[in-house]
C-alpha cells in the first residue's frame, strides 16, 4: 500500500473537514496510524495489523481525539498481531466500529460482517461490545445520528433473531426478521 506524502494527506483531511465530513485513513502500521492522526484523521480503517501495537502514546492519542478504530479482522486475521491490537485498543476504551470493507471479499454482501463480529469476539471483545461497534459505533463513525440506537425519531432498522447474540455472537446468523425503516423487509418466521 502506497502512503501519501504528509502534505497531501493533510490537504485531503482538511478538505474533508471543510465539507463537514469525518475522515478515516487506511493504515496497517503504527507509523502510518500516528501520521494519519497527527494530520487530523478522525478514524483508522484496519488500524495496526502487521505489527504489535507497542506505542501506548498512540492509544492515548486515539482516546484524546475521539478516534474510531475500525478493524478488518476478516481480511487481516492472517496477521498474528491484528487480534491482540484490537483487544488493546478496545480495553483502553478507544471507540471501535465494525464495518470496513464489508462490500468486498468472499461470500454474499454483508457475510463478511458476520465473520467480523465472530472474529472481534475471538479477539477478546464481548458480544455486547461487538454489537455496539456494529450499531452505535458505526453510526457515530458515519455521522448518522438517525442510526445506531432504538429510540423515538430514529430509523426503525432492526434485526430480529431467534437467539440471544449477547450470549453467542454466532446467533447473528439465526435471522427471524428484518425491519427497515419501520417496514417488514424479510420474514423467516
Amino acid at each position: 500500500m502506497e502512503r501519501l506524502p504528509l502534505d497531501l494527506l493533510r490537504a485531503g483531511i482538511e478538505t474533508g473537514h471543510e465539507r463537514g465530513l469525518r475522515v478515516t485513513v487506511h493504515t496497517t502500521q503504527q507509523a502510518a496510524a500516528r501520521q494519519a492522526l497527527e494530520a487530523g484523521a478522525d478514524g483508522l480503517e484496519h488500524g495496526v495489523t502487521v505489527e504489535p501495537l507497542t506505542d501506548h502514546s498512540l492509544i492515548d492519542l486515539m482516546l484524546e481525539r475521539g478516534i474510531t478504530y475500525t478493524p478488518t479482522l476478516w481480511i487481516d486475521d492472517v496477521h498474528p498481531d491484528a487480534r491482540d491490537n484490537l483487544q488493546k485498543v478496545a480495553e483502553a476504551g478507544v471507540d471501535v466500529a465494525m464495518g470496513s470493507d464489508t462490500f468486498s471479499g468472499r461470500g454474499l454482501f454483508g457475510a463478511n460482517t458476520l465473520e467480523e463480529a465472530e472474529l472481534m469476539v475471538a479477539a477478546g471483545m464481548t458480544p455486547t461490545q461487538v454489537l455496539a461497534a456494529g450499531t452505535i459505533g458505526a453510526a457515530r463513525q458515519c455521522v448518522r445520528p438517525d442510526l445506531g440506537t432504538v429510540a423515538p425519531g430514529k430509523r426503525a432498522d432492526l434485526l430480529v433473531l431467534n437467539a440471544d447474540p449477547t450470549a453467542d455472537i454466532g446467533s447473528l446468523r439465526d435471522l427471524s426478521m428484518v425491519i427497515l425503516n419501520g417496514e417488514l423487509a424479510v420474514d423467516k418466521r
